[in-house]
């Protein structure tokens, strides 16, 4: 598995992508040691922390991963003073950085095997910063005993949510290839009708369009693109049906939407820093508008009335937590619409991630049966060893049979189950009073 990724061209481009994170480092933490960080610089900081900790245990650099990681963990005791530091914790980050350079320049000069088994004696320096960044129990006694248990305590409950492309990366994109023609087929033909209202044969070219992006790309498990692909499939469905104006901004709205599909496929899939995500709030408030024309229909879902149901459904309280408000609309929306949801589980082990290439083909064919209102991928650092979790969320009339017959298509996956999503009881009965208080 290792070898398939660990060629000479990904590690020039982990290499390329470290001295960029790591100078960006450097600046971000002398702000934060003089006090000026601001939130976005903590997040910047925490972001590159856990990008360099992924990529270096993609290709099994562990001294380096198991270094980043060891810095989250610091960074998760200075975060709730901030913007107040504690100067050793700071030193501390600032050695672990320094220990990663010096492992990269390791792995620049050839030493790459070195890397993964360092011998004792050839990096003394290293390995007292080691013992004191990696080893609990010995070195953070001395500073704020009381600060440092609550972190690791909260960490299992807050996994590290990631999405399928940006795991496969390119080893999905042959299934992914139909989803590149269609964007292509979406700018080249809706150019062409723009400023127009959309015509039947415009209206079901852009129907079939986003229900194959929807059958490809929700069992990636990223909000944004669910949201464009969710709302779009609505819209389009409304207009041909007459509860939504057949106007020409439609055009616009589509190929907006999808263009920002697109963009958000190739960043995940590149693994490398790329423009950010494009900001799809203002898409989202032209998509609102015409949303707005649902809210007589029966089945419309108001955001509040969503809340109140999720909260009463038997969703893992850790998957919640990593939830998009989005994705905790789309579950209760499904059972308004009157499907069963199922809540299929499974684990990969992080050294067999090529099983998550055939992913969103199992994903299409779980779309003929019924939809998926959302996926959620979890990088699990807590378990023996590193696997990825993955929870996906099923909308279908189907039985339990064919439910189970679906789940077996995940080839590679550990564990796959599927138990049925319900309603908790309306609401826990009152205690009963006690035998004084119950008389009059």
């Amino acid at each position: 598995m290792a070898k398939s990724f660990k060629t000479a061209k990904t590690i020039k481009l982990f290499l390329d992508e470290c001295r960029e994170y790591l100078d960006t480092l450097d600046q971000d933490l002398v702000a934060l040691e003089r006090g000026d960080a601001d939130q976005e610089t903590v997040k910047r900081i925490k972001r590159n922390v856990h990008t360099l900790k992924g990529s270096s245990a993609m290709l099994e650099f562990n001294d380096i991963s198991s270094t980043a990681h060891a810095i989250e963990d610091v960074i998760a005791r200075l975060e709730p003073n901030l913007p107040a530091v504690e100067p050793g914790l700071v030193d501390r980050i600032f050695a672990s950085v320094d220990r990663i350079k010096g492992l990269v320049g390791k792995i620049e000069s050839g030493g790459a095997e070195s890397e993964e088994h360092p011998p004792p004696q050839a990096e003394k320096p290293a390995e007292k910063e080691r013992e004191k960044e990696t080893a609990p129990p010995p070195a953070p006694a001395p500073q704020p005993p009381r600060d440092e248990k609550a972190p690791p305590d909260a960490a299992p409950l807050q996994p590290e949510r990631t999405n399928l492309l940006s795991i496969a990366g390119n080893a999905v994109r042959a299934s992914l290839d139909r989803c590149f023609t269609i964007f292509d087929e979406v700018e080249s033909r809706f150019v062409l009708a723009d400023g127009l209202a959309p015509s039947d044969e415009v209206l079901d070219s852009l129907d079939d369009a986003v229900r194959y992006l929807n059958s490809t790309l929700t069992a990636a498990g990223i909000p944004s693109i669910e949201k464009v692909l969710y709302r779009l499939a609505v819209i389009v469905s409304s207009v041909r049906e007459g509860k939504i104006p057949r106007t020409p901004d439609l055009i616009d709205l589509a190929y907006t939407g999808i263009s920002h599909v697109k963009t958000i496929v190739e960043n995940r899939i590149a693994r490398k820093p790329l423009p950010a995500d494009p900001d799809i709030s203002q898409w989202q408030e032209k998509a609102a508008a015409k949303w707005n024309h649902l809210r007589g229909d029966k089945d419309f879902l108001s955001d509040e009335a969503s809340v109140e149901i999720f909260q009463r459904l038997t969703v893992d309280p850790r998957v919640a937590a990593l939830m998009d408000p989005f994705e905790k609309f789309m579950i209760p929306h499904s059972l308004i619409e009157g499907y069963d949801i199922y809540q299929v589980s499974m684990r990969v082990p992080a050294e067999r991630r090529e099983a998550f290439a055939g992913f969103s083909e199992v994903g299409k064919a779980f779309f003929e049966k019924g939809k998926i209102p959302c996926a959620v991928y979890r990088l699990e650092t807590d378990a023996p060893a590193p696997e990825f979790s993955v929870v996906m969320f099923y909308a279908t009339n189907a039985d339990a049979s064919e439910v189970e017959r679906l789940c077996g298509m995940f080839e590679g996956a550990e564990g796959v189950a599927a138990a049925p999503v319900n309603l908790v009881s309306e609401r826990p009965a009152p205690p009963p009073k006690a035998a004084a208080e119950a008389e009059p």
